[in-house]
């Protein structure tokens, strides 16, 4: 597969050698991903077995198939040493030059090594453990987290452009979002004009009509929309690997007199947006991401629809489209300038519909900002209140 490449650098690198130090982590085997991507601005992910090696001090080193040496050395983590293997070739003289390479760093063998849970290959795991028998190893996901969670001002950049480029394309969609109209016409269109914009969603387009509202993570189906349906669209943008995410939903007019059903529809719409309002009015530096959470979720509760929000009030958005922070129940992050998160309480009713409202919130040194401006509230009649004598982001505002 091929690779692409970003900005990486050698800053990055010394802020996780710090963190390593601290941990007392004397190496870090990085497999292809996102991760990798981040320090060193290149993008590899295909079978072959490739490492890059980043030891607590002093120089890294990348153990990847020949194919690929010339590539990784114009990556932005400075000029590590490369140590190739040829296909057909057991890579492990490969990882074992390579460690000896940062052993010489460290003045030792490594004695705590350390990858990622979620993303590590097994493979990849054996061939190192096989050459260091005696170390002890451990999780370096919340110590990436830490260091991927505050963004630069090239990262929110990028994802500033990429929540336009999403927001343009469900405008020009929104026009498709009547009865007769199919989920995966909608779907189609949205993903036409994401292409004329030059981005793609990263996870796809997911479009969600009637009683398959309730479904939180509904595929995009063949159903026809109905007069009186629900009807939310998910989609994002990626710009230099930075992903949006977005989600907004419309409740489309009843056909003749509104219906018991079609109440209830209005009203977790309305309870939602109040919830998603309470959420972006919480989020600010010091606040842990658990009481953003609990702020929504004490709107949904209060109305008695808590049993129908089913999941965290948001994620950590980035080059991974979930990463850290957590916006969930209990979480004991503490929201820092240059974070960037999902606001998306849901409510999902069997039978009668579901309802999310989606934005990407940029925590400031002041507060926070919704990096998202599209208008919240796509429903017959006036945005509702927010619980303070006005409506919140009618117009599309923060």
């Amino acid at each position: 597969m091929g690779m692409a490449t970003g900005k990486g650098g050698t800053d990055r690198l010394s802020s996780l050698q710090a963190l390593l130090e601290e941990a007392g982590i004397d190496v870090l085997a990085i497999t292809p991903g996102t991760t990798c991507f981040y320090l060193t601005g290149v993008w590899l992910l295909g079978s072959r077995l490739t490492l890059f090696l980043v030891p607590r001090r002093g120089q890294p080193a990348w153990v990847v198939p020949r194919l690929e040496a010339s590539r990784v050395a114009e990556g932005g983590a400075g000029s590590p040493p490369v140590f190739a293997y040829a296909d057909g070739e057991d890579p492990a003289g490969a990882v074992a030059a390579a460690l000896e390479s940062v052993a010489a760093s460290l003045g030792g063998t490594p004695r705590v090594a350390a990858m990622e849970e979620r993303v590590a290959r097994l493979f990849e795991w054996r061939a190192v453990a096989s050459a260091l028998p005696a170390a002890e190893w451990r999780a370096a996901d919340p110590l990436l987290a830490k260091l991927r969670a505050r963004k630069d001002a090239a990262e929110i950049a990028a994802m500033r452009k990429a929540v336009d480029l999403v927001e343009t394309a469900l405008a020009h969609a929104s026009r498709c979002v009547s009865p007769g109209w199919r989920e995966d016409q909608i779907a189609t269109e949205v993903e036409k004009a994401l292409r004329q914009l030059g981005t793609h969603s990263p996870f796809g387009v997911h479009v969600a009509s009637g009683p398959r509202s309730a479904v939180p993570h509904a595929e995009t189906a063949d159903r026809v929309l109905e007069p009186g349906d629900l009807v939310w669209i998910d989609v994002g943008a990626s710009v230099d690997g930075y992903a949006s995410d977005i989600t907004r939903t419309f409740l489309l007019p009843p056909e003749g007199r509104e219906t018991e059903e079609y109440a209830t529809r209005r009203e977790i719409y309305a309870v939602c947006y109040r919830a998603q309002a309470a959420a972006r009015q919480a989020a600010r530096p010091g606040v842990r991401a658990g009481d953003v959470d609990a702020a929504a979720r004490r709107v949904i509760e209060a109305a008695g629809y808590g049993e129908f929000f089913t999941h965290r009030t948001g994620h950590g958005l980035g080059l991974d489209v979930h990463e850290a922070p957590d916006i969930a129940p209990g979480s004991d992050t503490v929201l820092e300038p240059g974070m960037v998160f999902t606001i998306e309480p849901g409510i999902y009713v069997p039978g009668i519909g579901g309802v999310r409202i989606e934005d990407d919130i940029l925590i400031t040194e002041g507060g926070s900002r919704s990096l998202t401006r599209f208008q919240r509230w796509l429903a017959p009649g006036p945005a509702p209140d927010d619980g303070e004598g006005g409506p919140v982001g009618g117009d599309g505002g923060a």
